[in-house]
């Protein structure tokens, strides 16, 4: 009798460390702890969830987050799918700017036959009258002053229908100095069309206006790289501010047209 009380005796506590009634031990997955009953979701220690798979009372925030940081990456590819206009290279596009404006401020200075509106090696005089054998200073220095600004004015016009062109075809412009420099080394590129002389006069005015036309029209498409509709746009926009500001400008002595 005392074996089979033994028997029993050791035999109770055993069944208390081991399964329940049912014969289900669960263990939290976060902690380890035990978590004693089926009907247990909760563990007492850490307080995981077993239903939702998180702790009581968290935010499932991380699917969210990623969710953003994912979207956030697509609008980041899809920006960077989106060429821009004009790059940051604008040092090269200055020195070649530069190379040209001093080649035309050289000739202007110099009294350049093609600059100046001369008849037979004869220039005018304060009077309109043929009868200099070169420009005067004072007409140099203005003729000068006149091409610094007109050349502004046409690189703003530029810059404006390049704005224009992109916004209207949802294009970024880019670099704002990239693009100011490749403007200006267009404008004054085509300038140095003024220099080749022609016996003519009014030939000489038609030699000029179409190659400078020529020039900024293909100089633009190169160096943007534009093509198709919105380098039509660009040129078209161009050419519409500068028939409004050019004529507009000859009201006033300070400044005349590029051409």
């Amino acid at each position: 009798m005392e074996g089979s009380g033994d028997g029993l005796g050791t035999s109770s506590p055993t069944s208390t460390d081991g399964p329940d009634a049912e014969g289900v031990e669960l263990a939290c997955p976060a902690c380890g702890e035990a978590m004693p009953g089926s009907d247990q979701v909760v563990c007492l220690v850490c307080g995981h969830d077993l239903v939702t798979g998180r702790k009581v009372g968290e935010t499932r925030n991380t699917p969210t987050s990623n969710g953003g940081a994912a979207v956030a990456d697509q609008d980041a590819d899809e920006g960077a799918g989106v060429e821009a206009i004009a790059g940051p290279d604008h040092l090269v596009w200055l020195i070649v700017a530069g190379v040209a404006v001093v080649l035309t401020l050289f000739a202007t200075l110099a009294g350049w036959s093609s600059l100046f509106p001369a008849t037979d090696g004869r220039y005018a005089d304060s009077d309109g009258a043929f009868t200099l054998d070169a420009p005067r200073i004072a007409v140099r220095l203005a003729a000068v002053i006149r091409f610094v600004v007109a050349s502004a004015v046409v690189v703003g016009c530029g810059a404006i229908a390049l704005r224009t062109a992109a916004w209207i075809e949802s294009r970024s412009v880019g670099s704002v100095p990239g693009g100011l420099a490749r403007l200006l080394a267009v404008v004054v590129v085509a300038a140095l069309a003024r220099l080749i002389p022609v016996e003519s006069s009014v030939l000489q005015g038609i030699v000029h206006l179409v190659l400078s036309v020529g020039l900024v029209v293909g100089g633009s498409m190169l160096v943007f790289g534009l093509r198709g509709r919105i380098a039509i746009l660009h040129l078209m926009t161009w050419a519409l501010l500068l028939l409004i500001i050019v004529p507009a400008s000859r009201l006033v002595a300070w400044s005349m047209p590029l051409w």
